[in-house]
């Protein structure tokens, strides 16, 4: 006759089963301990822009909880470099003096570094939170970087500068287009072989076209505006790389490589004619002779 071994296996799975979920329970509530002793409550969201020059480091506030100067810092690391400057040390480009940052505020400090890559971080010191994280580009010193705040911002070809919705973000570090715009700077230049445009690109939601370009009249030319990034089969498309979440992306276009002459204009575009609800971010731009 078989023995019934069912009862058995029975009471044996479910003493397995008990000491699984003591386990498991075990390790959730260690590393929710952990997790409190190292960075206490987690704090409201807020949504922070870092940016850098030859000279000197900027923070903005774009969205979100009200930040406490006091209790942040901003840490830049190069290479074994790194530097700590609390945000009580900078000047603030915007904004009252009133030892908080909120929406449109911008605060500006020197770095102290040299020209290449850094990575930015701030952190609120109250809650160990590191409250923004980005890899920058410092330039060489001498190369001048576009200030959009100093700049005409004029639309382009009015046919396609539809909705014109622009900002100038960054103490005027940065320039962010949304819904369909076509946008120019006065920028008379003489292209050659060797010329560069370099710049930082951002997108959060894809349009149609997200480009930059150097144009010689109030015209749209196909192969002068340099398509990084959006749906639409149209200009020059050898640097169309972006992707959606990438974060801040550098590039450097060898324009010379594509057309030579006089500019007149920094064109830089957001198309985006279906709905509306693309938006580029450009930064750090700047046009200069490669070194040979």
């Amino acid at each position: 006759m078989a023995r019934d071994d069912t009862r058995g296996q029975s009471e044996i799975l479910g003493s397995l089963l008990m000491v699984a979920i003591v386990v498991v329970l075990g390790v959730v509530l260690t590393v929710a301990a952990f997790a409190f002793l190292e960075g206490g409550e987690a704090a409201d969201p807020v949504s922070l822009t870092t940016g850098v020059d030859a000279e000197n480091v900027t923070v903005g506030h774009q969205a979100g909880r009200t930040i406490d100067v006091t209790q942040t810092t901003v840490i830049l690391r190069q290479g074994s470099t790194e530097r700590r400057i609390p945000l009580t040390d900078f000047q603030r480009v915007s904004g009252s003096a009133d030892g908080t940052m909120v929406a449109g505020d911008v605060l500006k400090s020197g770095h102290g570094l040299d020209s290449g890559s850094v990575d930015v971080l701030v952190v609120d010191e109250n809650h160990n939170q590191v409250l923004s994280e980005e890899t920058l580009t410092i330039p060489a010193p001498g190369i001048d970087v576009l200030q959009f705040d100093e700049a005409t911002i004029e639309s382009f070809e009015s046919s396609q500068d539809e909705d014109g919705t622009y900002t100038v973000l960054d103490g005027g570090d940065t320039l962010k287009l949304t819904n369909n715009t076509w946008k120019r700077i006065d920028y008379d230049y003489e292209i050659n072989d060797s010329t560069v445009l370099t710049f930082e690109f951002k997108s959060t939601s894809e349009g149609e076209i997200h480009g930059i370009g150097l144009e010689n009249d109030n015209g749209q030319t196909s192969d002068r505006i340099f398509h990084v990034f959006g749906t639409q089969n149209w200009g020059e498309r050898d640097f169309d790389t972006y992707q959606l979440g990438d974060g801040w992306v550098r590039y450097e276009i060898p324009v010379g490589d594509y057309y030579t002459g006089s500019a007149t204009y920094l064109v830089f575009v957001n198309d985006d004619d279906s709905d509306a609800s693309g938006n580029s971010y450009f930064r750090n731009v700047r046009v200069s002779e490669e070194e040979t």
